[in-house]
C-alpha cells in the first residue's frame, strides 16, 4: 500500500469518525448553531474545525515522518540482501548470486593489490561511473561518497581528501585497471581476500 493511499484511507476515517460525533451529539440536543441552541454560534464551529484540521494535519506529518524512516530501514535491509560479487584472479568473470558477468579483462595482482576494470568495480556496486577521457581520470560516486582516480598516479582523492595508493590506476590491453580494495572501501563495501582459493570476494 503506498503512502497516497495510505493518508486517503486515513483522512476519511478522520471524517467518518467525526461525522459519528457530529451525529451523537446531536441526538443528544439541538443542533449547534440553531435557534435552540443560541450559544454555540457559527464563529464557534468555525474554530472548532479549524483546530480539528489542525490536529489531523500534525498527525498525517507524524506519518510521513514516520513512512520516511520505513523506507530507509527497508533500503539497509534490501542492502543486506544484495548478493556478493566474487571475483577469481585469472578469470575473466564475476559471479553475484546466478549472474555470470564476462569481464573487461581478468583480475589480476599489482604490487599485492588486486587490479579489476574500473567501470565494473563501480557499475557493480550501484555507483555512479565517469571517465574523463582529457585528464585520464576514474570518478566514482554512490551517495556521499566519492572516488577519483587518475591513470599512472598513487594520488588519489576520496571524499574531498588526497591519499597515497599502494598500486597505481593503469591502462592494460587499452582497459583502464585499478586497486578494488581501495575502491570497495572508498564506495562503503566489505571485501574480503580467500588466498586458497584466489578469490576477490566484494560485499556492497
Amino acid at each position: 500500500m503506498n503512502l497516497r493511499r495510505s493518508l486517503s484511507l486515513f483522512i476519511l476515517f478522520a471524517l467518518l469518525a467525526f461525522n459519528h460525533y457530529s451525529h451523537t451529539a446531536g441526538a443528544a440536543g439541538p443542533s449547534p448553531g440553531t435557534g435552540g441552541d443560541p450559544l454555540v454560534t457559527k464563529s464557534y464551529l468555525d474554530r472548532y474545525l479549524g483546530q480539528a484540521m489542525g490536529e489531523l494535519k500534525e498527525q498525517l506529518a507524524y506519518l510521513k515522518i514516520e513512512t520516511k524512516k520505513i523506507d530507509e530501514r527497508l533500503k539497509r535491509l534490501e542492502a543486506r540482501l544484495i548478493q556478493p560479487i566474487i571475483l577469481t584472479l585469472g578469470q575473466a568473470e564475476a559471479r553475484q548470486g546466478d549472474t555470470v558477468t564476462n569481464l573487461a579483462k581478468a583480475p589480476y595482482v599489482k604490487e599485492g593489490r588486486t587490479m579489476l576494470p574500473f567501470r565494473f568495480i563501480g557499475e557493480a556496486m550501484g555507483a555512479e561511473v565517469v571517465w574523463e577521457g582529457a585528464a585520464k581520470q576514474a570518478i566514482f560516486k554512490r551517495g556521499s561518497q566519492m572516488v577519483r582516480l587518475t591513470i599512472g598516479s598513487k594520488q588519489a582523492e576520496l571524499n574531498g581528501s588526497l591519499v597515497e595508493l599502494d598500486a597505481a590506476p593503469e591502462l592494460a590491453d587499452s582497459v583502464t585497471m585499478v586497486p578494488v580494495r581501495f575502491v570497495a572501501d572508498g564506495l562503503g563495501a566489505r571485501i574480503e581476500w580467500l588466498p586458497e582459493q584466489k578469490q576477490v570476494i566484494i560485499r556492497p
